[in-house]
């Protein structure tokens, strides 16, 4: 189902623009790629972050847009990780004609996806010890870098990668799967119809690199719960567990994904850092704290019924997020349903009462009906409960849905201790939630 050419999603997309800096008058901004290094040889030049400015207004947020692009991207199967919506984002900001009909170019953008091959490669900053013998199990082999393939490869796509940087590469031990299917934007064509514009060649070049990466990282993510998950045999019948964590962390290890389509491609390569990798919490956190005192006013909880509401909320879905940092995805979409259960939950008809407050609350927000948000959450009721009693693992989708239904809430909550902190009683919160939905119900 594409993106509903709806006033409020053309309204937001029309005002989307790309900034080299955070400072706009009256506008809100997000740093939409961030700042990167590009390095040859010895020389390192700074790349400069790419801001987003967009007008606020209206019951659609861009997380609400944000959301929906990453569910069409998932029903096109194409990696639909939030860096990978914001590269995205910056490439249809770069169309000089989307003005004119703002949804319809980011659907024909989304619809521009093509089949293609990933093969990965994460290669080791040593050579392997002089008589560990290569072995494969299930997609994975780990040995001496198959450098000859990864040459080939690159040579294939256009790239230049191998010739640049094979004395660094040629040797070396290496963990290396399978190519598997993937699905990637069709940029030979998208770039064929904006050269006949004028537009910011620059950034193409920089947001083109920031898409690839961005799916790079989406495929390892993979590729490391694939090359646990695909040991089970061998270790439950005695040989070592090989643990992904000590490698992911390897100083000076290379990953480097190569995407071929039929007749081009691109190679991402990354290196691991040596130092502790903060993931920008000095500018991310900053940030949070800015938007929480700025829009909302929110500084430290008080002593007020619904402030220790919000904080009980808080903290479940904190344990959640942890859970998923951790790649734990059933935990997070537990925890997730558990902040659902406690804030709007009722002891006669839990699962109804829970999904039917949820959608009332986060449906504008998303740009959806009421009831598809309802169906979604007894979606994550039923996953949680197969969970809980079967042992089956909730999908990353309805975790990813649990989670954007919970951070809906979150800001209800944050507008509503803004206004009424001192006013308004959770209970009669509650009680106007369902009045609302009485008439909403007697009205379908």
């Amino acid at each position: 189902m594409a993106i509903p050419n709806i006033p409020e999603f053309s309204t937001l997309l029309a005002s989307l623009a790309l900034k080299a800096s955070r400072e706009t008058t009256g506008l809100d901004v997000i740093e939409l790629v961030p700042q990167a290094y590009a390095i040859d040889g010895t020389t390192v030049v700074a790349e400069d972050p790419i801001y987003l400015s967009y007008e606020r207004g209206g019951p659609l947020t861009l997380e609400g847009l944000e959301l929906k692009i990453q569910t069409e991207l998932r029903r096109l199967k194409h990696k639909n990780d939030l860096s990978v919506v914001h590269a995205m984002l910056g490439i249809y900001c770069l169309n000089p004609m989307r003005e004119r009909s703002p949804v319809d170019h980011l659907n024909q953008l989304l619809e521009r996806t093509i089949e293609a091959k990933v093969k990965q490669f994460y290669v080791f900053p040593a050579p392997p010890p002089a008589t560990f013998a290569t072995f494969s199990f299930g997609t994975f082999t780990l040995g001496a870098l198959n450098w000859s393939q990864l040459e080939s490869r690159s040579r294939k796509v256009g790239s230049d990668y191998f010739v640049r940087y094979q004395a660094q590469l040629v040797g070396k031990m290496a963990v290396e799967r399978e190519a598997a299917p993937s699905r990637i934007l069709d940029l030979p064509a998208i770039r064929a119809e904006l050269d006949v514009h004028s537009y910011d060649k620059v950034r193409w070049d920089r947001l083109i690199e920031y898409y690839f990466s961005s799916l790079s990282r989406a495929w390892f993510e993979e590729f490391w719960k694939a090359f646990e998950s695909e040991q089970g045999m061998q270790v439950a019948a005695g040989a070592p567990f090989l643990g992904s964590r000590e490698m992911q962390i390897l100083p000076h290890a290379t990953p480097i994904s190569v995407f071929s389509a039929e007749d081009w491609g691109h190679v991402s390569p990354a290196v691991v850092g040596v130092v502790i990798d903060l993931v920008g919490a000095d500018k991310r956190v900053a940030k949070i704290l800015s938007m929480l005192k700025e829009r909302y006013d929110f500084h430290v909880f008080s002593g007020t019924e619904l402030h220790q509401t919000l904080k009980t909320f808080v903290q479940f879905v904190a344990k959640a997020k942890r859970h998923l940092s951790e790649g734990s995805l059933s935990d997070a979409g537990l925890h997730f349903v558990i902040a659902l259960d406690l804030l709007l939950g009722d002891a006669t008809r839990l699962t109804k009462t829970v999904s039917e407050r949820t959608a009332l609350i986060i449906h504008k927000q998303r740009g959806a009906t009421f009831k598809e948000c309802e169906r979604s959450i007894l979606a994550i009721y039923d996953a949680r409960s197969k969970y809980v009693h079967r042992g089956e693992p909730i999908s990353a989708k309805l975790v990813e849905e649990a989670d954007a239904a919970c951070a809906g809430v979150l800001h209800c909550l944050l507008r509503l201790q803004k206004t009424q902190l001192d006013t308004l009683s959770v209970s009669q919160w509650i009680r106007n939630l369902d009045f609302i939905l009485g008439a909403l119900v007697s009205c379908n």
